[in-house]
């Protein structure tokens, strides 16, 4: 099944988390529009971790539901934080098939809808199929994308941040806010962000943000570009993005029309489900049938790029981040943080790389 409501329940509750199937597939909203909703991307298989978590684990699992440090996996201090932000209902989780055994195994429930996607294809279906999900319950709803793979410390900062971010999104409907990394060096890994004219908001006649807008983005640079985009104080692309769910429907309509008629027939599927007049199995039949035809796009390359001129960057600061998409910076942040890790998950014994 793609659609799964999980079971809702209490943070801490020590129970396994359970999968379940609802006739009830739209949890209601419509009372309510014009909320705050959380998109959780966890479908990326994290290749370049593969050698290494089978190493330190004695077997692979996508890095996202591995605990590095502590207890909770990458996925759940995502959720964590998404809970900080948004009501555990408005919290949507994008993953793909071949994953279903490990949430099943996570050991908490997972909050609020997970969908999995019938065939990956890209990053952008990810984050659309999610889009159609929330506008056929909240068409005025406001969302913050938070890919599940990154180290972000501390956590009461980063949320202060995306609050901000979101109520930017909310004061300026048309723009797309995203919140950019302060680069520490010249890394030719990241996509980054050159951004110009500083925003300041101001709360009375005290400061809160400053805005910048953004002139364009750079993905994975060669290293002498990298390096001149680090002396002019670039910022590091996150892929968390804040926005009116609407806006960033639009940029698909005018920029990847053969994407956006897939995504119509999407969130029609969704309507008419909705209704009654869709199984689930029917349902899951007629959205693989869609993704089969779907193009593959990358949502930073193929829809924010488009689209620069509509976005502004809230630049992380007082916050160290980092993708944890190699195994050299997870032991890096581990020593420069004093982090405790997982003796489980990186033996203790495993030499440090600089």
């Amino acid at each position: 099944m793609a659609f799964v409501i999980s079971d809702l329940g209490s943070r801490t509750s020590n129970r396994p988390g359970r999968l379940s199937k609802s006739e009830n597939l739209f949890v209601g909203t419509e009372d309510e529009q014009g909320s705050d909703w959380a998109i959780v991307l966890a479908g990326g298989s994290g290749e370049r971790m593969r050698a290494s978590i089978s190493n330190w684990m004695g077997t692979y699992k996508p890095k996202q539901f591995c605990a590095f440090v502590g207890t909770r996996t990458m996925l759940d201090h995502t959720w964590d934080r998404a809970l900080q932000l948004v009501g555990s209902d408005r919290i949507v989780t994008v993953a793909v098939t071949e994953h279903r055994c490990y949430f099943e195994q996570m050991g908490r429930r997972v909050p609020g809808t997970l969908i999995f996607q019938p065939e990956k294809i890209g990053t952008a279906a990810a984050v659309y199929l999610a889009l159609a999900y929330i506008l056929a319950l909240d068409h005025r709803a406001n969302i913050i994308l938070m890919p599940s793979d990154h180290f972000i410390y501390p956590e009461s900062r980063f949320v202060e941040l995306a609050e901000q971010s979101l109520a930017t999104a909310r004061r300026y409907p048309q723009q797309i806010v995203l919140l950019g990394a302060e680069a520490t060096w010249a890394n030719s890994d990241y996509g980054w962000i050159e951004s110009h004219l500083s925003i300041t908001e101001h709360s009375g006649e005290d400061p809160v943000s400053t805005l910048m807008q953004v002139d364009g983005f750079i993905e994975k640079p060669r290293m002498s570009e990298a390096t001149r985009l680090f002396c002019q104080g670039a910022l590091w692309s996150t892929m968390i993005v804040a926005a009116r769910a609407k806006s960033l429907w639009i940029q698909a309509q005018v920029q990847q029309p053969e994407f956006f008629a897939c995504l119509l027939q999407i969130r029609r599927l969704l309507s008419q489900a909705r209704l009654g007049k869709f199984s689930m199995q029917a349902l899951d039949k007629a959205l693989k049938q869609i993704f089969l035809r779907m193009p593959i796009l990358d949502f930073s390359r193929d829809l924010l790029q488009g689209c620069s001129n509509q976005c502004l960057v809230l630049p992380m600061t007082a916050l160290a981040w980092d993708d944890w998409g190699r195994p050299e910076r997870i032991l890096r942040c581990i020593e420069q943080y004093g982090l405790d890790p997982n003796s489980r998950t990186i033996s203790r014994t495993t030499n440090h790389c600089h």
